[in-house]
């Protein structure tokens, strides 16, 4: 039977997130293979062994040599790659530190790579350590350590006309100038990721130059620097314009330079990530997280049934939040059931001014931490839930969720 080729081409895009299933439609046939093609090719991964007893560096010169060769022998496949992610470090390859050996990150001295990304014209490039942050700088990528020939083409990348989104986790350069430096020209970047960048070196504190120009228009930000120097406070500065930031993700104890940031912004989505409890923002916690335009909010933070009291508490009439969404560790609420004996009638409170209001998501870490009690299970913690909040349970607003930390990565925070 003839399968009009339209139709083959819905089916495929429809998976395109489901690569394993994309990958056997293209054996199918060349009907098939066609419309498979672009999704098959459009992500590419470049990842470190994580057998720690094969040598690294080897596995992924073999890898770039592998989709360098694929590039010059098809130079048609190169177009249909947007998307490349290069894994710096990986748990269980290049994180053994014990007795002071390790290898360094393979990218420090790849040769391959330089000659890969001039064949490319990506939409989005990601630089990230897979490993846990205690890490530090031992395994970051190192700028100035870099390559002539990569750095060149890194920056090449940075400021082509094609990219649209850069995330860059675990870096280490030398002072924010450089680092904003890098995609200063980027005229199509709209989505920036930055976290564990380490600023190292006399230059440490010097900022982008307020008589330069920066050229991306941000519509996504996720800054983080949490366990390392402030980086949030360089992202406030006349060149950089916050005004069109749709989606905003901050994780940093500076609640300074945080506050500043969501005046400048006021987005739709705001997402923190702050240990620090809701009474340390003092009387502005009101007017930085309740704008017109706030749609979804998503904290994470040990804090989250007091950050859940005080959300509710200061709610105004003219809000118009849709989700909310509370994650964190659980450990912390073990032993602590009766410490909010006004959290429901604040929530009851709130939700009479929450009228857009479909959804309340907590999602848990069960992790346990010495000194802390042992042996709850996670569905104790949930029925403590379900019973400090019925208001939620009763109109069907509230979802209660597990999840678990990948790598020591806290994913979507990094």
């Amino acid at each position: 039977m003839n399968v009009p080729q339209e139709l083959l081409d819905l089916i495929t895009h429809n998976l395109y997130d489901d690569i394993l299933t994309v990958r056997a439609c293209s054996l199918a046939g060349r009907p098939f293979a066609r419309s498979t093609r672009a999704h098959i090719f459009r992500r590419i991964k470049i990842s470190p062994l994580s057998n720690s007893s094969e040598s690294t560096s080897s596995g992924n010169r073999h890898t770039c040599q592998e989709l360098y060769k694929l590039l010059t022998l098809k130079p048609h496949v190169a177009p249909l790659i947007e998307e490349l992610e290069i894994v710096i470090v990986l748990v269980g390859s290049e994180t053994n530190l014990e007795s002071g050996k390790h290898h360094p990150p393979w990218i420090m001295s790849s040769r391959i790579l330089s000659l890969v990304l001039p064949l490319l014209s990506l939409k989005r490039i990601s630089l990230v350590e897979d490993c846990p942050d205690h890490y530090n700088t031992e395994l970051s990528l190192k700028w100035n350590k870099l390559g002539r020939k990569l750095k060149a083409a890194l920056e090449d990348v940075f400021s082509s006309p094609t990219l649209e989104s850069v995330h860059l986790r675990g870096i280490v350069v030398e002072s924010p100038r450089q680092l904003l430096s890098l995609f200063s020209k980027g005229i199509s970047i709209k989505d920036i990721s930055l976290s564990r960048v380490y600023l190292h070196g006399p230059k440490a504190r010097i900022p982008w130059p307020e008589s330069e120009p920066w050229s991306p228009q941000l519509r996504s930000i996720l800054l983080s620097d949490i366990l390392n120097k402030p980086l949030l406070r360089y992202f406030v500065n006349p060149q950089i314009d916050l005004s069109h930031v749709e989606s905003l993700t901050l994780a940093s104890d500076s609640v300074e330079w945080k506050a500043q940031i969501l005046q400048a912004a006021q987005p739709e989505i705001l997402r923190l990530r702050s240990f620090h409890a809701p009474a340390s923002v003092g009387n502005n916690f009101e007017a930085f997280h309740f704008s017109k335009k706030l749609r979804s909010i998503h904290l994470f933070t040990e804090k989250i049934l007091e950050w859940m009291t005080v959300l509710f508490k200061l709610c105004p009439d003219d809000c118009r939040i849709e989700t909310m969404i509370f994650e964190g560790p659980t450990f912390y609420y073990r032993s602590c059931t009766n410490r909010w004996p006004h959290l429901e009638q604040y929530i009851k409170q709130g939700l009479a001014r929450l009228p857009c209001l479909a959804s309340v998501e907590i999602r848990g870490h069960d992790v346990e931490i010495r000194g802390h009690e042992e042996g709850h299970a996670w569905t104790d913690w949930e029925a403590l839930l379900l019973r400090l909040m019925p208001s939620l349970v009763q109109r069907g607003l509230l979802t209660i969720t597990r999840i678990e930390l990948l790598n020591g990565v806290h994913q979507g925070w990094e």
